[in-house]
């Protein structure tokens, strides 16, 4: 019995007062199949079903030799995993370039023996985002101990929404005065957000009283409302913690270079929270307000 006469076989016997069991049992396919083809008969008609073609052949993942080329570049050059590049494929094309879903490009990575295998499986924290719908609606700021030769911290403005930074530097001390140095700058240059989300550091507020510091008058005066993250919960400061990570773990990338290190975090790396755009991208496209610098 062919593909034609089953659905109508199955029709037929349904009309009869056949159970599914005595059917499937009769025709011997499998279950699923069953129940799609019921599915379609009880709700378009069996016509449908008859007339839908067949899937073509499955898409070709072979890669050309440009292609694999560029694979490895990528993960030479900049250290980048089979889902970046599979990101960065698919949403900035290039000429002779296929776009290789990541288990395939995981596997030439292997054959070229320039995977890392993990240990054990990774720690998964849930799959809810939280995150501003414009640049510049949120800003987080944090400093940073860097662990290498030139020991000096490491203070950051990062948009919430783009994932764009819009100021980093490394200072000789952490304290609030460059804290409203570098703040300065950065409104200066991107505008001024609407809200700043900080840790309970004395670089930005005083856990001893309720009076304000230089720095929170500094944002009052700008009209920015602070925000202080809740003790012992470093998740709330997680966008900007993940750019501290990404930085020890590539700053290799541009030797060490702190401000090529930001131009290319802005500029030239992917990031899979924005669909694999570029920050720079994503900041100036989704700005709400014109760029106000207080």
């Amino acid at each position: 019995m062919n593909r034609t006469n089953k659905i109508v076989f199955i029709q037929v016997k349904l009309l009869e007062g056949w159970n599914d069991k005595q059917i499937r049992q009769y025709l011997g396919i499998p279950e699923r199949t069953y129940f799609y083809w019921k599915r379609i008969i009880m709700t378009q008609g069996h016509s449908v079903l008859i007339n839908k073609k067949k899937p073509g052949p499955k898409p070709s993942f072979e890669a050309n030799d440009r292609t694999v080329e560029k694979i490895l570049n990528l993960r030479r050059k900049y250290g980048w995993g089979p889902t970046k590049i599979e990101g960065h494929f698919r949403v900035h094309p290039m000429d002779g370039i296929i776009p290789l879903p990541h288990n395939r490009i995981h596997k030439i990575l292997v054959e070229n023996k320039l995977n890392r295998p993990v240990r054990e499986p990774r720690k998964t924290w849930g799959k809810k985002r939280w995150e501003r719908l414009h640049s510049m609606s949120l800003c987080q700021c944090d400093w940073k101990d860097i662990n290498c030769d030139d020991e000096r911290p490491m203070l950051t403005f990062y948009d919430d929404h783009s994932r764009f930074v819009l100021a980093s530097r490394r200072f000789e001390e952490a304290t609030m005065n460059n804290t409203i140095k570098l703040a300065g700058y950065a409104f200066k240059r991107h505008g001024v957000p609407e809200q700043m989300l900080t840790d309970n550091g004395s670089q930005f507020v005083n856990n001893r009283s309720d009076e304000l510091t230089e720095f929170e008058l500094f944002c009052k005066n700008k009209g920015i409302e602070t925000i202080r993250s809740t003790k012992n919960r470093p998740t709330t400061l997680g966008k900007i913690e993940n750019f501290h990570g990404c930085y020890d773990s590539e700053i290799w990338v541009t030797n060490g270079n702190h401000k090529k290190f930001v131009h290319y975090w802005n500029n030239k790396r992917p990031n899979g929270a924005i669909g694999y755009l570029y920050p720079v991208e994503v900041f100036y496209r989704d700005r709400k307000t014109a760029i106000n610098s207080g």
